[in-house]
């Protein structure tokens, strides 16, 4: 218990492991002492490695504010206390999962399970996204089949085409992505394709501009206006081939502050943050609480 925290998934397979090293004991009555559980520690942790270091990816794709509190606790415990009252239901999920404990004098305990999954994020050789990076690279085809994300945007056009839909609105969509992802963690938004995933690509766009190069910087120009210099030099757009048709990618790296758009974006004014695979605008409080949990110095 003291090894796993008493978390169910570490301890069960904790004691797996204990049971599978006195399999000549099995139909017997077995004393189990601390050094045959010391013992079986070095296999356990390679057995729950995997499990154990999707914790944290699992809890940034479904639950973000829980997220961000998990990684301040480990941060800062103190500033984790501060937040807690404030959002004691993410909080409480967190201590339904045996994520965080608490201890009788008011103050918060990683559990193992949350200490085992901050390890592996912290090392170098781990299989996650580097710092600053919307790593690990992704193919054209990987990105077009996988499903919409926290990471991850697909939109069909950038330009109206002369259809009833202002193009306004229609470039304002791919800019409130790009927003959420600079205030999250970064991604990319693929224009050209349809939401189900069917590549329709972007002929149609460069036909209505009259050039790749100049729907590129018609793109650019409302880059710099909408979202302002602050954001633009994190993101890149490529436009590779994709079959018979062309689709723009759209790579936007996290920002290291705020970004707040330049001019209201799809109406609104606000800290535009991705959550899960929708991006939402925080006003007031909310945008100031998440910028301090965000960008916390």
């Amino acid at each position: 218990h003291g090894v796993s925290g008493g978390h169910a998934l570490l301890i069960r397979e904790l004691a797996s492991i204990v049971l599978q090293n006195q399999r000549h004991s099995r139909s017997n009555t077995v004393q189990i002492r601390p050094g045959i559980v010391h013992q079986a520690i070095p296999k356990w942790r390679t057995a729950v490695a995997s499990p154990v270091r999707d914790v944290l990816p699992h809890l940034r794709r479904y639950y973000t504010d829980e997220a961000d509190l998990a990684i301040m606790l480990m941060d800062d415990p103190g500033a984790f206390g501060d937040f807690a009252n404030s959002y004691s239901d993410s909080v409480g999920r967190l201590v339904d999962l045996g994520i965080v404990s608490a201890n009788p004098d008011g103050t918060w305990t990683p559990t193992p399970l949350l200490q085992f999954s901050f390890e592996f994020e912290k090392r170098p050789d781990a299989d996650r996204p580097a710092s600053g990076s919307a790593k690990p690279e992704r193919s054209v085809d990987e990105l077009i089949s996988a499903d919409e994300s926290e990471i991850l945007e697909r939109k069909e056009t950038l330009r109206s085409q002369g259809g009833s839909i202002p193009d306004e609105v229609i470039v304002d969509q791919v800019l409130k992505a790009c927003l959420g992802f600079l205030n999250r963690r970064g991604g990319h938004v693929i224009v050209g394709v349809t939401d189900d995933g069917t590549v329709v690509g972007i002929e149609r766009d460069i036909k209505t501009c009259g050039s790749v190069d100049k729907l590129l910087q018609f793109l650019t120009d409302k880059v710099r206006t909408k979202i302002g210099n602050s954001g633009i030099d994190l993101i890149s757009v490529t436009t590779p081939r994709c079959g018979d048709s062309t689709v723009m990618i759209l790579e936007v790296l996290p920002s290291p502050e705020p970004v707040f758009p330049a001019k209201p974006v799809d109406g609104k004014d606000g800290l535009f943050v991705r959550n899960n695979n929708t991006t939402n605008v925080l006003i007031g409080k909310e945008a100031l609480d998440y910028a301090g949990r965000r960008w916390k110095k």
